[in-house]
C-alpha cells in the first residue's frame, strides 16, 4: 500500500516538472530578412518657434504614451535645457552675444510652455508658446547685452507651463564684462545716518592693466547732502585714483539717492557710474522707511500703514499727507503711547496696465521739516503664469471654488 503511494506521487511530480520545463521555453527566433530595414523613425528635429500661438510639437516613438505607463500621468512635468549654461566668458562693454538654448522634454506627457522671461533687462528671448509631445524639443533664442555700468552677470531665463510651475527649467547666460577702468567698491552705501552727522566713504578707481590715466571730472544730481572729490593715488604711476565721497545729513530725511559718472581721458572708459545712498534719521523714527506694495485685482492698493515717533519721545503732530503725483490720498491717525499710526489709502483704483507707479508721500508734521516716503505700487501678478496682469482681470463666479 506504501509503495503504491510512493509511485503515485512520483508521478505527480514528473508530470508538474515536465509542465514547467517544457511551458518556459521560449519559441525559437524568427529568421533574419535577407534585406533587413531600421524602421525605427528619425527623432523629431528642434523647432524654432517664433509665432505667438500655440504650435504642437510630434511627439517621439521611441518613448511611451501615458496610455502604456500608468504612473506618467502622475509624473511632474520637467524640462531639460541644453546645454543648462552659456558662459561668454570676458566681454566688451555694450556688445552683444546671441544664443540658443535647446529645450526637450524627457517625460511622457505633453508639455506646454507659455512664457519664457529672463531674470534681467540686459537679456532679451524670442517669446515661446508652444505645446511639446514627449521627447519633442524647441529652440530658446536670445540676446545678451553687455552693458557699460555692470560688471558681471549671471542671469537666469524662467519657462513657464500651463501647469504653474514657475522656470521648471531655467537655463543661465553668464559674462564678465571687461572694464579699462573699475571702481572699488561699485557704489558708496552710507546706511543710516543722524541728522546733522557727516560720514565719508573712499573708493578706489583702477586700470585693470596699470595704465595711468587721469580723471576729468565728476557729474551728476544735484544734491546739497553729496560731496564729491577725487586725486591721484599718491606714489603711484597714476593708475589709481581715490574718490572721497562725503555725505553730510541736512534736514532732509528719509531715504536719499544720487547718481553720478566718473569722466576720464580714457577711449575705452569715459563713463563709469558711481551711485551714493543714504537714509537721514533726524529727530524722528520712522518706520518703514519706503513703501513697497502690490495692487489688488480691482486696480485699488491695500491699506498702507506707517509709524512715526520723536527720538526723544515729545508729543508729535501730523498736519497733512500728500501724494508727489497729486494722487488723491485718504489718511488718518492714531495714537499709540508716544508713536503714532498713519493709516493711508487710495480711494481711486489704478488702472491695469502692467505697471508699478512710483511716488512720495509727503508728510507735513508741525515745528519739523516735510518728510518724504518713497513709495512702489507694482501691478498684480497672475500666480498661476508669474505675470503683471493688465486689463481687466476675470474674478470666478459666486460661489464657485
Amino acid at each position: 500500500m506504501q509503495s503504491a503511494k510512493w509511485v503515485l506521487l512520483a508521478a505527480v511530480l514528473g508530470v508538474a516538472s515536465a509542465y514547467v520545463i517544457w511551458g518556459r521555453q521560449e519559441p525559437p527566433p524568427a529568421s533574419p530578412s535577407p534585406n533587413p530595414v531600421d524602421t525605427k523613425p528619425a527623432p523629431p528635429p528642434p523647432v524654432d518657434v517664433t509665432a505667438q500661438q500655440a504650435i504642437v510639437v510630434p511627439h517621439d516613438p521611441d518613448l511611451p504614451h501615458e496610455a502604456s505607463n500608468p504612473d506618467a500621468t502622475t509624473m511632474r512635468s520637467r524640462l531639460l535645457s541644453e546645454p543648462p549654461e552659456i558662459d561668454f566668458g570676458v566681454v566688451d562693454p555694450e556688445s552683444h552675444h546671441p544664443f540658443v538654448f535647446v529645450l526637450k522634454n524627457p517625460t511622457a506627457k505633453p508639455i506646454h510652455i507659455v512664457e519664457v522671461r529672463a531674470g534681467c533687462g540686459c537679456v532679451s528671448v524670442q517669446p515661446l508658446d508652444v505645446v511639446l509631445e514627449p521627447g519633442a524639443s524647441c529652440e530658446l533664442k536670445g540676446s545678451y547685452h553687455a552693458k557699460r555700468e555692470r560688471y558681471s552677470d549671471h542671469v537666469s531665463i524662467g519657462v513657464v507651463t500651463d501647469e504653474g510651475d514657475n522656470a521648471v527649467v531655467a537655463p543661465a547666460v553668464k559674462a564678465t564684462v571687461h572694464h579699462e577702468i573699475v571702481l572699488e567698491p561699485p557704489a558708496a552705501s552710507f546706511g543710516m545716518i543722524r541728522k546733522g552727522a557727516s560720514q565719508s566713504i573712499t573708493l578706489a578707481v583702477k586700470h585693470f592693466a596699470g595704465k595711468p590715466f587721469r580723471i576729468l571730472s565728476v557729474g551728476g544730481d544735484a544734491n546739497e547732502e553729496i560731496k564729491i572729490t577725487h586725486r591721484p593715488k599718491p606714489g603711484g604711476p597714476g593708475d589709481v585714483h581715490l574718490v572721497e565721497v562725503v555725505f553730510s545729513a541736512g534736514a532732509r530725511l528719509g531715504l536719499i539717492k544720487g547718481e553720478y559718472k566718473i569722466y576720464t581721458d580714457n577711449e575705452k572708459a569715459r563713463e563709469i557710474p558711481l551711485s551714493v545712498i543714504a537714509g537721514v534719521q533726524g529727530d524722528l523714527i520712522v518706520q518703514p522707511l519706503s513703501i513697497v506694495a502690490m495692487r489688488r485685482l480691482d486696480g485699488n492698493v491695500p491699506r498702507l500703514e506707517v509709524y512715526l515717533r520723536r527720538v526723544d519721545n515729545r508729543p508729535l503732530a501730523l498736519l497733512d499727507v500728500k501724494d508727489s503725483q497729486g494722487l488723491e490720498v485718504a489718511w488718518k491717525t492714531t495714537v499709540e503711547g508716544v508713536q503714532i499710526k498713519l493709516e493711508l489709502n487710495y480711494p481711486q483704483p489704478f488702472p491695469q496696465d502692467g505697471r508699478a507707479y512710483r511716488g512720495d508721500l509727503i508728510l507735513k508734521l508741525e515745528g519739523l521739516p516735510d518728510l518724504r516716503v518713497p513709495y512702489i505700487f507694482s501691478p498684480p501678478v497672475d500666480q498661476k503664469h508669474g505675470r503683471p496682469i493688465v486689463g481687466k482681470p476675470k474674478l470666478p463666479a459666486l460661489g464657485a471654488p
